[in-house]
């Protein structure tokens, strides 16, 4: 096991915050683990668990870790899908700076369903999805952002960020639709747009990740063909 401090996001969150990675072979004394946190002004450590490690999970709960929610990891293979149309009400284009505001608005709706919630609140956690979006508008942690919105008045109706994580492979960041246009298949349209560019782009697989708190989210990428490959638990421990 190792343990190591999160230097940006303690920064971000103005609380110490540390990752314990249980896929080390070494092992972490009780004592080391207490000076590492007194040393580093840790206040909360987090640690990610594959389900099936039920030694490891035994082991973190025994040390005072408390299970928070579920990681869940979706792919998508694209050779095997086929793009669906996306409706002639509304067009999709690249995200420029002057989109970013609109954008950040939209992307508050994705703060309740946040495991960033255990050690932020509210307005922290939607200020680091500003961030995030920016990031990706800027090409600078993402690699783009796309909008859709709708023709008769340009209305952005929702977004999506693109990783591109190799050569055959993308992921997709963050993904919301503004309340007032939910249910009408507008993620969907995203995702599709999605496939068309992995499509034309040789891409072979498109991954994703939420939270297993957010059933929506989870039902709606089943909806769009993701298969889940990959159910972590994320467990916390506070100080």
């Amino acid at each position: 096991m190792l343990v190591e401090k999160l230097h940006w996001d303690s920064e971000f969150f103005n609380n110490g915050i540390a990752n314990l990675d249980l896929k080390t072979n070494s092992l972490l004394s009780t004592n080391k683990l207490i000076n590492f946190v007194k040393q580093n002004n840790i206040k909360f450590i987090q640690c990610l668990c594959d389900i099936k490690d039920i030694k490891n999970i035994n082991l973190i709960e025994k040390s005072g870790f408390s299970f928070y929610d579920l990681r869940i990891s979706f792919s998508v293979n694209i050779q095997k899908t086929l793009p669906k149309s996306i409706s002639k009400d509304f067009i999709i284009r690249e995200a420029v700076s002057s989109d970013k505001i609109k954008i950040q608005e939209i992307s508050s709706t994705l703060v309740n369903d946040s495991r960033f919630l255990y050690y932020a609140d509210e307005i922290k956690v939607k200020e680091f999805y500003n961030v995030w979006v920016e990031n990706a508008i800027n090409k600078t942690f993402d690699n783009i952002c796309y909008i859709i919105a709708e023709k008769r008045n340009n209305e952005i109706s929702g977004f999506v960020t693109l990783k591109y994580v190799s050569k055959t492979i993308y992921q997709v960041g963050l993904i919301a639709v503004k309340e007032k246009f939910q249910n009408q298949s507008i993620g969907s349209f995203l995702l599709n747009y999605l496939y068309s560019k992995c499509n034309l782009e040789k891409i072979e697989e498109l991954n994703v990740v939420t939270e297993g708190r957010n059933l929506a989210a989870i039902n709606f990428y089943i909806k769009n063909s993701f298969k889940i490959n990959k159910i972590e638990s994320w467990y916390y421990k506070s100080y």
